[in-house]
């Protein structure tokens, strides 16, 4: 069952039996206390979890006679690559050492060429040959996981349909920092990524609605973990055998 940071303080907080006071301790209120703990203990699942990926993909363009490019800031580690010219996409090589690398960078190309390897450092990465002109790069990459800040926004009800991406909202007031927060309808319950934001009353869900078109529900808009949704119910546990 995916559970959001709303819920997963409530229940952190009804095992810590101290609603939203003060902790025990007195090192700080509860609710701050177990929001940094939920964080601490997403990250430490996710790291148990080796073989589960949570993956994103994103461009950047080349800049003729630039060798070297930074990650964003969420990369993690990469996965694969592409190079775009002419309307085709061809995968880069991953270089995998130091000495390999040195050993293609004493190799002069010159002309019009397009990169054909790359090189993962810490912050950054190379592409090699050195690009003559502008060319699109796709990376897809293991993204790290973000803090959960953000609490359920519940204001107003919202208007779905069967089969599509449309969400509309009545007494509303949605932002775009909502856009890849999660998405349920209570008549629903099935949780759908957001997607785009085009307006205080008006977003796009990652995939269609599949459930029955309704034109005035209740719902939740909310931080949920990007671990797998079964370890969501031991997240509380270790929250609170934290604060004890």
């Amino acid at each position: 069952m995916r559970e959001t940071l709303s819920s997963l303080l409530l229940t952190s907080q009804n095992y810590m039996v101290d609603a939203s006071t003060t902790s025990s301790t007195a090192l700080s209120d509860t609710k701050t206390f177990a929001k940094k703990e939920i964080n601490n203990v997403c990250r430490l699942i996710y790291a148990k979890f080796k073989d589960y990926k949570v993956q994103k993909q994103q461009t950047a363009s080349t800049v003729a006679s630039q060798q070297y490019y930074h990650f964003m800031p969420d990369f993690l580690r990469l996965e694969s690559a592409t190079v775009t010219v002419g309307g085709v996409a061809y995968p880069l090589q991953v270089v995998d050492s130091m000495e390999n690398w040195k050993k293609l960078n004493e190799v002069d190309f010159t002309g019009n060429i397009f990169p054909q390897f790359i090189f993962p450092r810490r912050d950054d990465f190379g592409i090699w040959p050195i690009p003559a002109s502008v060319n699109t790069i796709t990376l897809d990459y293991n993204y790290m996981l973000k803090d959960l800040v953000n609490e359920d926004y519940t204001d107003g009800t919202v208007a779905v349909t069967n089969n599509s991406a449309t969400i509309t909202g009545t007494s509303t007031t949605w932002t775009a920092g909502m856009a890849g927060r999660w998405f349920k309808s209570n008549d629903d319950g099935d949780w759908y990524r957001l997607g785009t934001f085009t307006s205080t009353t008006s977003m796009a869900l990652e995939s269609v609605f599949e459930g029955s078109t309704d034109t005035s529900s209740t719902y939740i808009i909310g931080d949920s973990p990007e671990i797998p949704s079964e370890t969501h119910q031991y997240i509380p546990w270790a929250v609170a055998a934290a604060f004890l």
